[in-house]
């Protein structure tokens, strides 16, 4: 089986440790790379090229999760609500392609933390994971939803629903920004742009494991926080359920230790 992760600058990403280590743990021949492009043009070469049939599977990550969602074969749901995808299996009959980060937030955080004694969410971001989660929490909790975008940009149209916030846009006092729960779903580099605001929240879910700065500005505060690693580890499994190879005997948390992380506590 040969895999591989698209997106462009993902140096950072752990999937290739996540699959590499289970392939080899599971005794399965198996490869994984990280496939980097710099752009559509180039992404669209490799697609009609004779090396994209060579793999069996792709992980879809920034900024390309919107780019298949027409080339698939398979109708799901959360693909077309959404207009994401993060997982495509390239078989004899087609390519077919799932979001599997709807699942990856669910099981990590949701009946945990989301759906627990939670009224107030501010959903910070607009972009294919934002996009997501946006659909689990209206879906399946009461709690009232804002969405802002770290740097004031326009609001698209799928979020009109929600209650667009931002400190530089209302009149309220900054004591009145109060959120039960932040979910952060933008690019790590606007995290400093989140702690600078004037933000009062008692929780932090960061989907993002690139950077601490989210953490730091939680310990200094005080706030309960859980980062990205939790929703990855579920998002792969959802994926080795897709791809027939899951082993419900692994030990998961012996990924985490690779990543260098700790399974977290509620």
């Amino acid at each position: 089986m040969r895999g591989a992760i698209i997106g462009k600058d993902i140096s950072y990403t752990k999937s290739p440790l996540l699959y590499n280590k289970y392939f080899n743990d599971n005794s399965l021949k198996g490869s994984y790379e990280i496939l980097d492009f710099p752009n559509l043009d180039k992404l669209e070469e490799f697609v009609k090229s004779s090396e994209f049939k060579k793999y069996n599977f792709f992980n879809i990550t920034t900024p390309y999760k919107e780019f298949f969602v027409d080339k698939i074969i398979n109708d799901d749901i959360v693909v077309n609500e959404s207009k994401s995808l993060n997982l495509l299996i390239n078989d004899s009959s087609g390519l077919k392609g799932y979001n599997t980060d709807a699942e990856g937030f669910y099981n990590a955080y949701f009946e945990k933390l989301v759906s627990c004694n939670i009224s107030e969410i501010l959903l910070v971001g607009t972009g294919p994971v934002a996009r997501t989660v946006k659909l689990y929490i209206k879906q399946a909790t009461a709690a009232n939803l804002s969405v802002m975008s770290p740097r004031n940009n326009k609001i698209p149209d799928f979020f009109s629903d929600l209650v667009y916030f931002h400190p530089e846009n209302t009149d309220a006092p900054a004591m009145c920004y109060k959120f039960d729960l932040m979910i952060f779903a933008a690019n790590y580099k606007a995290e400093k742009i989140i702690t600078e605001m004037p933000l009062h929240v008692e929780r932090i879910i960061n989907l993002n494991y690139q950077s601490n700065e989210l953490k730091e500005f939680a310990m200094l505060n005080r706030l309960k926080y859980f980062g990205g690693e939790m929703m990855l580890i579920e998002q792969f499994k959802e994926n080795l359920k897709l791809l027939n190879i899951y082993n419900k005997d692994y030990e998961f948390n012996e990924l985490l230790t690779a990543m260098g992380k700790v399974r977290f506590k509620v």
